[in-house]
Protein backbone atom coordinates (compact mmCIF):
# COMPACT_ATOMS: atom_id res chain seq x y z
CA UNK A 1 0.00 0.00 0.00
CA UNK A 2 1.63 3.32 -0.64
CA UNK A 3 2.17 5.68 1.81
CA UNK A 4 -0.12 9.00 1.68
CA UNK A 5 1.86 12.24 0.47
CA UNK A 6 2.42 14.23 3.81
CA UNK A 7 0.39 17.32 3.92
CA UNK A 8 2.48 20.74 4.16
CA UNK A 9 3.73 22.09 7.52
CA UNK A 10 1.10 23.88 10.24
CA UNK A 11 0.78 27.67 9.87
CA UNK A 12 1.71 29.31 13.33
CA UNK A 13 -1.83 29.54 13.56
CA UNK A 14 -2.36 25.75 13.10
CA UNK A 15 -3.65 25.99 9.77
CA UNK A 16 -2.38 24.45 6.65
CA UNK A 17 -0.84 25.95 4.18
CA UNK A 18 -2.44 23.75 1.73
CA UNK A 19 -5.90 25.22 2.67
CA UNK A 20 -4.63 28.73 2.75
CA UNK A 21 -3.59 27.80 -0.98
CA UNK A 22 -6.68 26.48 -1.62
CA UNK A 23 -8.84 29.25 -0.45
CA UNK A 24 -6.14 31.83 -2.11
CA UNK A 25 -6.54 29.44 -5.50
CA UNK A 26 -10.74 29.91 -5.52
CA UNK A 27 -10.46 33.52 -4.60
CA UNK A 28 -8.00 34.18 -7.83
CA UNK A 29 -10.18 31.95 -9.77
CA UNK A 30 -13.68 33.77 -9.00
CA UNK A 31 -11.85 37.27 -9.16
CA UNK A 32 -9.92 36.80 -12.78
CA UNK A 33 -10.65 36.07 -15.96
CA UNK A 34 -8.82 33.50 -17.67
CA UNK A 35 -6.26 34.05 -19.46
CA UNK A 36 -3.05 32.86 -20.74
CA UNK A 37 -0.64 32.35 -17.34
CA UNK A 38 2.48 34.52 -18.24
CA UNK A 39 5.39 35.19 -15.80
CA UNK A 40 4.41 38.22 -14.09
CA UNK A 41 4.03 38.54 -10.45
CA UNK A 42 0.05 38.68 -11.25
CA UNK A 43 -0.04 35.44 -13.09
CA UNK A 44 2.06 33.45 -10.67
CA UNK A 45 -0.12 30.23 -9.08
CA UNK A 46 -1.85 31.05 -5.83
CA UNK A 47 0.90 28.93 -3.72
CA UNK A 48 3.56 31.43 -5.08
CA UNK A 49 1.75 34.61 -3.96
CA UNK A 50 1.29 33.04 -0.36
CA UNK A 51 4.73 32.27 -0.76
CA UNK A 52 5.45 35.91 -1.59
CA UNK A 53 3.89 37.37 1.16
CA UNK A 54 5.39 34.92 3.92
CA UNK A 55 9.06 35.41 2.49
CA UNK A 56 8.47 39.49 2.91
CA UNK A 57 11.20 40.85 5.21
CA UNK A 58 9.14 42.85 7.84
CA UNK A 59 5.64 44.47 7.87
CA UNK A 60 6.61 47.30 5.95
CA UNK A 61 7.42 45.43 3.21
CA UNK A 62 3.95 43.54 3.29
CA UNK A 63 1.97 46.84 3.98
CA UNK A 64 3.82 48.07 0.22
CA UNK A 65 3.36 44.83 -1.56
CA UNK A 66 0.08 43.96 -0.84
CA UNK A 67 -1.22 47.90 -1.82
CA UNK A 68 1.16 47.63 -5.00
CA UNK A 69 -0.20 44.46 -6.68
CA UNK A 70 -3.84 43.43 -6.81
CA UNK A 71 -3.02 39.85 -7.16
CA UNK A 72 -1.16 39.98 -3.87
CA UNK A 73 -3.73 42.37 -1.86
CA UNK A 74 -6.26 39.10 -2.97
CA UNK A 75 -3.74 36.66 -1.64
CA UNK A 76 -3.31 38.66 1.80
CA UNK A 77 -6.83 39.13 2.59
CA UNK A 78 -7.74 35.32 1.80
CA UNK A 79 -5.00 34.33 4.28
CA UNK A 80 -5.03 37.46 6.15
CA UNK A 81 -4.91 35.82 10.10
CA UNK A 82 -1.65 33.33 8.74
CA UNK A 83 0.26 35.95 7.10
CA UNK A 84 0.30 38.52 10.09
CA UNK A 85 0.45 35.79 12.67
CA UNK A 86 3.61 34.35 10.97
CA UNK A 87 5.45 38.17 10.34
CA UNK A 88 4.27 38.99 14.07
CA UNK A 89 6.28 35.87 15.32
CA UNK A 90 9.12 36.70 12.86
CA UNK A 91 9.48 40.16 14.35
CA UNK A 92 9.19 39.83 17.77
CA UNK A 93 10.84 36.74 17.99
CA UNK A 94 9.26 35.04 21.10
CA UNK A 95 5.76 33.85 22.17
CA UNK A 96 6.04 36.45 25.41
CA UNK A 97 6.50 39.63 22.94
CA UNK A 98 3.83 38.74 20.97
CA UNK A 99 1.50 37.92 23.59
CA UNK A 100 2.70 41.32 25.59
CA UNK A 101 1.55 43.12 22.45
CA UNK A 102 -1.67 41.42 22.31
CA UNK A 103 -2.33 42.35 26.29
CA UNK A 104 -1.52 46.30 24.78
CA UNK A 105 -4.29 45.84 22.25
CA UNK A 106 -6.80 44.87 24.42
CA UNK A 107 -6.18 46.70 27.38
CA UNK A 108 -6.49 49.81 25.35
CA UNK A 109 -10.14 48.66 24.65
CA UNK A 110 -10.83 47.59 27.75
CA UNK A 111 -9.88 51.11 28.91
CA UNK A 112 -11.89 52.58 26.36
CA UNK A 113 -14.80 51.10 27.79
CA UNK A 114 -14.54 52.58 30.80
CA UNK A 115 -17.05 51.86 34.34
CA UNK A 116 -16.26 51.45 38.07
CA UNK A 117 -14.60 48.36 37.71
CA UNK A 118 -12.22 48.72 35.06
CA UNK A 119 -9.22 48.75 36.81
CA UNK A 120 -10.29 45.22 38.32
CA UNK A 121 -11.35 44.40 34.81
CA UNK A 122 -7.69 45.50 33.39
CA UNK A 123 -5.96 43.39 36.00
CA UNK A 124 -8.08 40.16 35.73
CA UNK A 125 -7.25 40.51 31.86
CA UNK A 126 -3.78 40.52 32.69
CA UNK A 127 -3.84 37.15 34.60
CA UNK A 128 -5.82 35.48 31.34
CA UNK A 129 -2.36 36.95 29.56
CA UNK A 130 0.29 35.71 32.07
CA UNK A 131 -1.32 32.07 31.35
CA UNK A 132 -1.19 32.40 27.54
CA UNK A 133 2.42 33.56 28.04
CA UNK A 134 3.15 29.59 28.29
CA UNK A 135 -0.19 28.24 26.24
CA UNK A 136 0.61 29.43 22.46
CA UNK A 137 -2.34 26.93 21.31
CA UNK A 138 -4.98 28.47 23.44
CA UNK A 139 -3.53 32.27 22.33
CA UNK A 140 -4.03 31.34 19.00
CA UNK A 141 -7.75 30.31 19.60
CA UNK A 142 -8.10 33.68 21.66
CA UNK A 143 -6.53 36.41 19.34
CA UNK A 144 -8.33 37.39 16.27
CA UNK A 145 -7.46 38.86 13.14
CA UNK A 146 -8.61 42.38 14.10
CA UNK A 147 -6.27 41.61 17.02
CA UNK A 148 -3.69 40.65 15.10
CA UNK A 149 -4.39 43.60 12.58
CA UNK A 150 -4.16 46.19 15.49
CA UNK A 151 -1.29 44.71 16.67
CA UNK A 152 0.65 45.19 13.46
CA UNK A 153 -0.74 49.16 13.21
CA UNK A 154 0.46 50.04 16.87
CA UNK A 155 3.92 48.19 16.59
CA UNK A 156 4.58 49.94 12.76
CA UNK A 157 2.64 53.12 13.38
CA UNK A 158 4.49 53.72 17.01
CA UNK A 159 6.26 50.84 18.53
CA UNK A 160 9.23 50.54 15.89
CA UNK A 161 9.90 54.06 15.62
CA UNK A 162 10.42 54.71 19.51
CA UNK A 163 12.27 52.03 19.50
CA UNK A 164 15.21 53.26 16.83
CA UNK A 165 14.92 56.45 18.73
CA UNK A 166 15.19 54.88 21.97
CA UNK A 167 18.18 52.97 20.78
CA UNK A 168 19.63 56.26 19.71
CA UNK A 169 19.42 57.69 22.38
CA UNK A 170 20.76 55.43 24.36
CA UNK A 171 24.25 55.55 22.63
CA UNK A 172 24.24 59.25 22.74
CA UNK A 173 23.56 59.45 25.96
CA UNK A 174 26.38 56.65 26.65
CA UNK A 175 29.20 59.13 24.34
CA UNK A 176 27.70 61.74 26.69
CA UNK A 177 29.19 59.77 29.81
CA UNK A 178 32.55 59.47 27.58
CA UNK A 179 31.92 55.60 27.30
CA UNK A 180 33.60 54.27 24.45
CA UNK A 181 33.26 51.00 22.69
CA UNK A 182 30.36 48.20 22.50
CA UNK A 183 28.39 50.08 19.78
CA UNK A 184 26.76 48.27 16.54
CA UNK A 185 25.02 49.57 14.19
CA UNK A 186 21.70 47.30 15.01
CA UNK A 187 20.25 45.39 17.83
CA UNK A 188 21.38 41.91 18.64
CA UNK A 189 18.45 39.51 18.79
CA UNK A 190 18.37 39.54 22.41
CA UNK A 191 18.55 43.23 22.75
CA UNK A 192 15.66 43.73 20.56
CA UNK A 193 13.38 41.79 22.67
CA UNK A 194 14.80 43.41 25.82
CA UNK A 195 13.28 46.87 24.11
CA UNK A 196 10.42 45.47 22.82
CA UNK A 197 9.61 43.87 25.88
CA UNK A 198 10.29 47.20 27.69
CA UNK A 199 7.79 49.82 25.26
CA UNK A 200 5.05 46.69 25.47
CA UNK A 201 5.41 46.63 29.42
CA UNK A 202 5.33 50.25 29.63
CA UNK A 203 2.08 50.59 27.77
CA UNK A 204 0.70 47.80 29.86
CA UNK A 205 1.51 50.19 33.11
CA UNK A 206 -0.06 53.60 31.40
CA UNK A 207 -3.13 51.27 29.95
CA UNK A 208 -3.99 49.88 33.64
CA UNK A 209 -2.74 53.11 35.93
CA UNK A 210 -1.88 55.48 33.94
CA UNK A 211 -4.11 58.12 32.18
CA UNK A 212 -3.62 55.84 28.67
CA UNK A 213 -4.20 56.53 25.48
CA UNK A 214 -8.12 56.54 26.01
CA UNK A 215 -10.65 58.74 25.48
CA UNK A 216 -11.72 58.45 29.44
CA UNK A 217 -8.44 60.28 30.66
CA UNK A 218 -8.80 59.88 34.32
CA UNK A 219 -6.16 58.13 36.26
CA UNK A 220 -7.31 54.82 38.35
CA UNK A 221 -7.59 55.16 42.19
CA UNK A 222 -4.98 52.72 43.32
CA UNK A 223 -2.01 53.27 46.10
CA UNK A 224 2.02 52.46 45.21
CA UNK A 225 1.71 49.35 46.97
CA UNK A 226 -0.84 48.25 44.42
CA UNK A 227 1.11 49.18 41.85
CA UNK A 228 4.57 47.43 42.85
CA UNK A 229 2.38 44.22 43.41
CA UNK A 230 0.96 44.50 39.84
CA UNK A 231 4.57 44.74 38.43
CA UNK A 232 6.09 42.08 40.82
CA UNK A 233 3.82 39.61 39.64
CA UNK A 234 3.68 39.76 36.34
CA UNK A 235 7.26 40.76 34.91
CA UNK A 236 10.58 39.82 36.30
CA UNK A 237 12.82 42.21 38.55
CA UNK A 238 15.11 43.15 35.65
CA UNK A 239 11.63 43.32 33.03
CA UNK A 240 10.80 45.90 35.91
CA UNK A 241 13.99 47.88 35.30
CA UNK A 242 14.09 47.63 31.53
CA UNK A 243 10.71 49.39 32.09
CA UNK A 244 11.82 51.68 34.35
CA UNK A 245 14.84 52.42 31.90
CA UNK A 246 12.00 53.83 29.16
CA UNK A 247 10.01 55.48 31.76
CA UNK A 248 13.33 57.50 32.82
CA UNK A 249 13.76 58.60 29.15
CA UNK A 250 10.23 59.47 28.39
CA UNK A 251 10.16 61.79 31.58
CA UNK A 252 13.42 63.48 31.14
CA UNK A 253 12.75 64.03 27.38
CA UNK A 254 9.23 65.69 28.21
CA UNK A 255 11.02 67.63 30.86
CA UNK A 256 13.61 68.91 28.65
CA UNK A 257 10.88 70.17 25.71
CA UNK A 258 8.98 71.61 28.56
CA UNK A 259 12.01 73.75 29.87
CA UNK A 260 13.74 74.24 26.25
CA UNK A 261 14.39 77.99 25.77
CA UNK A 262 10.67 79.86 23.94
CA UNK A 263 12.58 81.87 21.87
CA UNK A 264 14.94 79.18 20.84
CA UNK A 265 18.00 81.76 20.79
CA UNK A 266 21.39 81.02 23.44
CA UNK A 267 21.19 81.82 26.77
CA UNK A 268 22.41 85.94 27.64
CA UNK A 269 22.87 86.69 31.37
CA UNK A 270 21.98 89.72 30.99
CA UNK A 271 18.44 88.40 29.67
CA UNK A 272 16.84 85.71 31.69
CA UNK A 273 15.50 82.74 30.42
CA UNK A 274 11.59 82.10 29.20
CA UNK A 275 11.16 78.52 29.13
CA UNK A 276 8.68 77.17 27.44
CA UNK A 277 6.05 76.00 30.38
CA UNK A 278 5.70 79.82 30.94
CA UNK A 279 3.89 79.91 27.70
CA UNK A 280 1.20 77.57 28.92
CA UNK A 281 -2.03 79.39 30.36
CA UNK A 282 -1.86 77.55 33.88
CA UNK A 283 -4.27 78.41 37.28
CA UNK A 284 -2.40 80.43 39.49
CA UNK A 285 -2.33 77.65 42.31
CA UNK A 286 -0.86 75.65 39.50
CA UNK A 287 2.53 77.69 38.67
CA UNK A 288 4.41 74.88 37.04
CA UNK A 289 7.62 77.03 37.86
CA UNK A 290 6.83 75.15 41.41
CA UNK A 291 8.48 71.54 41.19
CA UNK A 292 6.08 69.17 42.63
CA UNK A 293 3.49 70.46 40.20
CA UNK A 294 6.05 70.35 36.99
CA UNK A 295 6.70 66.82 38.29
CA UNK A 296 3.19 66.02 38.51
CA UNK A 297 2.62 67.38 35.25
CA UNK A 298 5.18 65.77 33.37
CA UNK A 299 4.24 62.21 35.06
CA UNK A 300 0.36 62.28 34.26
CA UNK A 301 2.07 63.10 30.08
CA UNK A 302 4.34 60.23 30.72
CA UNK A 303 1.26 57.91 31.16
CA UNK A 304 -0.26 58.86 28.66
CA UNK A 305 1.16 56.26 26.34
CA UNK A 306 3.84 55.59 24.03
CA UNK A 307 1.08 56.75 21.06
CA UNK A 308 0.83 60.23 22.73
CA UNK A 309 4.53 60.61 23.61
CA UNK A 310 5.37 59.93 20.11
CA UNK A 311 3.50 63.06 18.87
CA UNK A 312 5.50 65.49 21.07
CA UNK A 313 9.02 65.20 19.26
CA UNK A 314 9.42 68.98 18.17
CA UNK A 315 9.78 72.09 19.78
CA UNK A 316 8.35 74.49 17.99
CA UNK A 317 4.86 72.47 17.85
CA UNK A 318 4.74 71.54 21.59
CA UNK A 319 2.53 74.20 23.04
CA UNK A 320 -0.94 73.12 21.89
CA UNK A 321 -0.19 69.55 22.54
CA UNK A 322 1.15 70.43 25.95
CA UNK A 323 -1.74 72.87 26.97
CA UNK A 324 -4.55 69.87 26.14
CA UNK A 325 -1.70 67.65 28.24
CA UNK A 326 -2.05 70.60 31.13
CA UNK A 327 -6.11 70.39 31.25
CA UNK A 328 -6.53 66.48 31.13
CA UNK A 329 -3.71 66.80 34.37
CA UNK A 330 -5.77 69.45 36.50
CA UNK A 331 -8.60 67.33 35.93
CA UNK A 332 -7.39 64.53 37.41
CA UNK A 333 -5.98 66.42 39.96
CA UNK A 334 -9.29 67.52 41.03
CA UNK A 335 -10.97 63.81 40.46
CA UNK A 336 -8.19 62.21 42.60
CA UNK A 337 -8.50 65.04 45.40
CA UNK A 338 -12.41 64.61 45.16
CA UNK A 339 -11.89 60.88 45.90
CA UNK A 340 -9.33 60.76 48.43
CA UNK A 341 -10.26 63.78 50.53
CA UNK A 342 -13.28 65.01 52.11
CA UNK A 343 -15.37 67.06 50.02
CA UNK A 344 -15.02 70.87 50.20
CA UNK A 345 -16.21 73.97 48.58
CA UNK A 346 -12.34 75.45 48.02
CA UNK A 347 -11.36 73.04 45.14
CA UNK A 348 -7.65 75.03 45.02
CA UNK A 349 -6.79 74.05 48.43
CA UNK A 350 -8.47 70.43 47.57
CA UNK A 351 -5.78 69.96 44.49
CA UNK A 352 -3.19 71.72 46.67
CA UNK A 353 -3.21 69.34 48.91
CA UNK A 354 -2.95 66.33 46.50
CA UNK A 355 -0.17 68.15 44.87
CA UNK A 356 2.22 68.52 48.11
CA UNK A 357 0.71 64.86 48.70
CA UNK A 358 2.52 63.38 45.59
CA UNK A 359 -0.60 62.73 43.58
CA UNK A 360 -0.23 61.21 40.08
CA UNK A 361 0.43 57.42 40.18
CA UNK A 362 3.94 58.31 39.80
CA UNK A 363 6.45 55.21 38.84
CA UNK A 364 9.31 56.77 40.31
CA UNK A 365 7.51 56.51 43.91
CA UNK A 366 6.80 52.76 43.16
CA UNK A 367 10.21 51.48 43.59
CA UNK A 368 10.59 54.18 46.80
CA UNK A 369 12.05 52.40 49.79
CA UNK A 370 8.55 52.57 51.90
CA UNK A 371 6.77 51.48 49.33
CA UNK A 372 8.62 48.15 49.62
CA UNK A 373 8.07 47.87 53.01
CA UNK A 374 4.18 47.10 52.73
CA UNK A 375 5.38 44.28 50.17
CA UNK A 376 4.10 40.47 51.15
CA UNK A 377 6.87 39.09 52.62
CA UNK A 378 6.20 35.12 51.58
CA UNK A 379 6.57 35.29 47.72
CA UNK A 380 9.71 33.02 46.29
CA UNK A 381 11.09 36.59 45.16
CA UNK A 382 11.45 37.51 48.21
CA UNK A 383 12.83 34.87 50.24
CA UNK A 384 15.54 34.17 47.01
CA UNK A 385 16.42 38.05 47.53
CA UNK A 386 16.66 37.31 51.70
CA UNK A 387 18.73 34.48 51.03
CA UNK A 388 21.03 35.77 48.27
CA UNK A 389 20.27 33.19 46.25
CA UNK A 390 23.01 32.74 42.98
CA UNK A 391 21.62 34.08 39.98
CA UNK A 392 24.76 33.66 37.98
CA UNK A 393 25.41 35.29 34.27
CA UNK A 394 24.16 32.02 31.89
CA UNK A 395 24.58 33.71 28.28
CA UNK A 396 22.74 36.35 26.51
CA UNK A 397 19.19 34.59 26.80
CA UNK A 398 15.31 36.14 25.88
CA UNK A 399 13.61 35.53 28.78
CA UNK A 400 16.88 35.68 31.06
CA UNK A 401 18.50 38.20 33.24
CA UNK A 402 20.97 40.41 31.47
CA UNK A 403 24.88 40.64 32.40
CA UNK A 404 24.44 44.29 33.44
CA UNK A 405 21.56 43.28 35.73
CA UNK A 406 23.58 40.23 37.30
CA UNK A 407 26.82 42.53 37.72
CA UNK A 408 25.18 45.32 39.55
CA UNK A 409 23.85 42.82 42.20
CA UNK A 410 27.03 40.33 42.33
CA UNK A 411 25.45 37.34 40.83
CA UNK A 412 22.73 37.11 43.49
CA UNK A 413 19.29 37.40 42.85
CA UNK A 414 17.61 41.13 43.32
CA UNK A 415 13.71 42.06 43.68
CA UNK A 416 14.82 45.38 44.26
CA UNK A 417 14.39 47.36 40.50
CA UNK A 418 15.24 50.98 40.93
CA UNK A 419 16.87 50.31 44.01
CA UNK A 420 20.45 50.73 43.05
CA UNK A 421 20.06 52.77 39.79
CA UNK A 422 17.47 55.63 40.26
CA UNK A 423 17.86 58.19 37.77
CA UNK A 424 21.73 57.67 37.41
CA UNK A 425 23.82 57.98 33.94
CA UNK A 426 23.51 53.64 33.99
CA UNK A 427 19.43 53.97 33.64
CA UNK A 428 19.75 56.49 31.08
CA UNK A 429 21.89 54.68 29.03
CA UNK A 430 19.34 51.65 29.46
CA UNK A 431 22.20 49.36 30.79
CA UNK A 432 19.50 45.93 31.40
CA UNK A 433 19.20 46.01 27.41
CA UNK A 434 22.51 45.64 25.84
CA UNK A 435 24.46 42.08 25.48
CA UNK A 436 27.69 41.32 27.42
CA UNK A 437 29.74 41.89 24.17
CA UNK A 438 27.49 45.38 23.84
CA UNK A 439 29.07 46.79 27.28
CA UNK A 440 32.60 48.30 27.36
CA UNK A 441 34.71 47.61 29.96
CA UNK A 442 34.67 50.86 31.43
CA UNK A 443 30.94 49.88 32.43
CA UNK A 444 32.26 47.11 33.53
CA UNK A 445 34.29 49.09 36.63
CA UNK A 446 31.24 51.64 37.10
CA UNK A 447 28.71 48.45 37.96
CA UNK A 448 31.64 46.68 39.84
CA UNK A 449 32.24 49.98 41.99
CA UNK A 450 28.57 50.09 42.72
CA UNK A 451 28.56 46.77 44.11
CA UNK A 452 32.12 47.06 46.13
CA UNK A 453 31.71 50.36 47.55
CA UNK A 454 27.58 51.37 47.75
CA UNK A 455 25.31 50.26 50.22
CA UNK A 456 23.46 47.20 48.97
CA UNK A 457 19.52 48.78 49.25
CA UNK A 458 18.55 44.89 50.27
CA UNK A 459 20.19 45.38 53.78
CA UNK A 460 18.61 48.02 55.44
CA UNK A 461 14.85 47.31 54.78
CA UNK A 462 12.65 44.27 55.37
CA UNK A 463 8.97 43.96 54.06
CA UNK A 464 6.20 44.66 56.49
CA UNK A 465 8.74 46.94 57.97
CA UNK A 466 6.14 50.21 57.83
CA UNK A 467 3.61 47.69 60.39
CA UNK A 468 6.34 46.53 62.80
CA UNK A 469 7.14 50.55 63.83
CA UNK A 470 3.52 51.20 64.24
Amino acid sequence: MKSKRQPHGLDPDGVKHQTECAAVRGASASSQPRIAKRLTLEGLPAELHLQVLRNLSNLHDLSAVIHASPSLHRCYFAARRGTLLHHLSKTFHTHRVLVDAFAVHRLALLRESGGEKTTELLEIFMDTCSRLQSDPRSFRATCTVDDLAGIARFYSSTVEPLKTDFYEEFHCHKRSMRVEGGHRNKLSTTENVRMLRALYHFEIWCSCYGVGSSAVQLLPMTTNIEMLRFLNKHFEPWEIEELACIYVRIRNRLSRLLTYRADNGPHRFDRPAELKFHKLSTPEFSDLSNTNTFWYFVETVASRGLERFRTMKKYDEILPPMQSELSIALRNLKFQGTIMQEKSDDEIAMMNLQLSGGGGNRLDEVFMETTRWDEDVDTDRHIAEKDRRELPFDGDKENGPPFGWVLLWGGTYSNSPGGRTPDTPLKDWGYVFWDKESIPDSVHLILNEMWNGGLDPRDHWEPGQADMDL
